[in-house]
C-alpha cells in the first residue's frame, strides 16, 4: 500500500474499490487525454482577429481535433507535439464554442468581442468675429482649420460605443465634451492662438481608445496698410493734391484725412474720404 502511495497509483487502486463496492453503477472510463486553452484571456477587440491556442495532454495525443460554433464545425491546425490552434477572423460579436477529438468533447467556452469606442463623424462650426465681416461656416469630416483669431470654434461628433469624449491639447490634459445625446458629443472653444489637439474617445472597457489629431491655425487681423503720395513740397499756395491705396486682410471701413495748422496742432480737423 505504502509503495503504491508513494508512485501515484493510488488513485487507480482506489478507484477500482469503488466500482466493486458500487457494483450496480455505471461508470464512463477517463478520458485518455484533456484540452488546455493557453491563451491568457478569451477575448478580442471587436471587428479583430483571435487565435486560439491549444495544448492536448495525455497517454494518447490525437492527430485531429475540431472546434464548434456557430452550427458549424472545423479542424484545428495541428503544430504537433499536442499543440493545435484556430484562427477566429473579424470577430464581432460574442462567440460560443467547444473542443472535440474523437469521444473527448470540452464544456461550451465563449470568446468575448469587446466593444471598441470610435469617432464616426466630426463637425466644426465656425463663428467669425464680427470684425472680420465673413459669414459662420460649417466644416464637416475634418478637424483641420485656418481661421481668423478670436473664432468660437464648436465641435459636434457622432460616435459608435463610446460612452465619454475628451478634447487633449496637451500631454494628460484632457477637456471632457458635453454628452447630448447617447451617440452625440460637443465642445466649444474661442480660439486665440494656433492649437494642435486631438479628440479621443472612451468606454468602459477602453480608455481613450481612439484618438485623432487635428490642427487649428488662428490668423491674427492684420493692421491696415496706407500708401500715399502728394505734391504738398512742391505747392507753395493753392490747391494739393493727395492719391493713395490702402489695404487691409478684411476690409476698410473709414477713410480720413486728419490735419491741423501748425501754429495750434491741438487743434485737430477731418476730412472724410471715399475709397
Amino acid at each position: 500500500w505504502l509503495l503504491l502511495f508513494v508512485t501515484g497509483q493510488w488513485k487507480g487502486v482506489n478507484s477500482s474499490l469503488d466500482r466493486v463496492v458500487h457494483y450496480s453503477s455505471h461508470y464512463t472510463p477517463p478520458a485518455p487525454f484533456s484540452f488546455t486553452i493557453v491563451n491568457d484571456a478569451l477575448e478580442t477587440l471587436q471587428g479583430a482577429s483571435y487565435t486560439l491556442q491549444i495544448e492536448v495532454d495525455g497517454e494518447v495525443i490525437p492527430n485531429e481535433a475540431k472546434i464548434h460554433f456557430l452550427k458549424e464545425e472545423y479542424f484545428l491546425e495541428n503544430n504537433g507535439n499536442g499543440s493545435f490552434q484556430y484562427q477566429f477572423n473579424s470577430v464581432t460579436d460574442d462567440l460560443k464554442f467547444y473542443l472535440e477529438a474523437g469521444t473527448v468533447r470540452t464544456q461550451m467556452y465563449t470568446l468575448k468581442s469587446i466593444p471598441t469606442p470610435m469617432i464616426s463623424q466630426i463637425k466644426m462650426i465656425l463663428n467669425y468675429p464680427v470684425y472680420t465681416g465673413k459669414r459662420n461656416e460649417v466644416i464637416e469630416h475634418t478637424g483641420n482649420a485656418t481661421v481668423p483669431r478670436g473664432t468660437i470654434v464648436s465641435w459636434q461628433v457622432n460616435v459608435n460605443q463610446a460612452d465619454s469624449l475628451h478634447f487633449k491639447k496637451k500631454e494628460d490634459s484632457y477637456e471632457p465634451f458635453k454628452r447630448v445625446t447617447p451617440d452625440f458629443f460637443e465642445y466649444q472653444q474661442t480660439v486665440e492662438k494656433t492649437i494642435d489637439y486631438a479628440i479621443s474617445s472612451s468606454n468602459e472597457y477602453l480608455k481613450h481608445y481612439e484618438s485623432l489629431g487635428f490642427s487649428i491655425q488662428s490668423v491674427p487681423d492684420e493692421h491696415p496698410q496706407i500708401l500715399v503720395k502728394s505734391d504738398i513740397d512742391s505747392v507753395e499756395t493753392g490747391p494739393v493734391q493727395f492719391a493713395g491705396q490702402v489695404s487691409d486682410d478684411y476690409a476698410i471701413r473709414k477713410l480720413q484725412l486728419v490735419y491741423y495748422n501748425k501754429t495750434t496742432p491741438e487743434k485737430l480737423m477731418y476730412q472724410d474720404l471715399n475709397i
